[in-house]
């Protein structure tokens, strides 16, 4: 899969200083749409996800959310706020963000940051209900 450098794309809003307010808002709401329509194409995909996840659950799987950055914190943001929302276990659904070695200075005697998250993921074993999302 070719990976998309996001961040060096040209935009349609590189002047945002030079915007009118309506022009911003009007620019806003343009892209809004993009998302319901890119959420939209997805559909059936994320119909099979979810009912692949929902029979592991139910098999009494555990689902990892996993990611990186911000995404990481939005994964243990949503994995604690599943037990209060919606009752649901609080070892059911876990939140992990990683960490690079630029983030994460060695430590003497600790493992380096991807042999500490190898270890986590051994620690909760192997199983095939097990449903990782990241």
């Amino acid at each position: 899969m070719e990976q998309i450098r996001v961040t060096e794309q040209a935009s349609a809003y590189d002047d945002l200083q030079r915007m009118s307010v309506h022009d911003l808002l009007t620019g806003i709401n343009r892209e809004d749409r993009r998302v319901a329509d890119a959420v939209a194409a997805t559909i059936p995909t994320m119909e099979r996800l979810v009912e692949r996840i929902v029979e592991r659950m139910q098999r009494g799987g555990r689902m990892f959310y996993i990611g990186a950055g911000t995404s990481g914190r939005l994964a243990v943001t949503d994995a604690s706020e599943l037990p209060p929302t919606y009752g649901v276990p609080f070892d059911t659904v876990i939140g992990r963000t990683g960490c690079s070695p630029e983030r994460s200075p060695a430590i003497p005697g600790r493992p380096s940051p991807p042999k500490r998250n190898m270890l986590w993921r051994q620690s909760w074993g192997r199983s095939s209900s097990r449903v990782r999302r990241g």
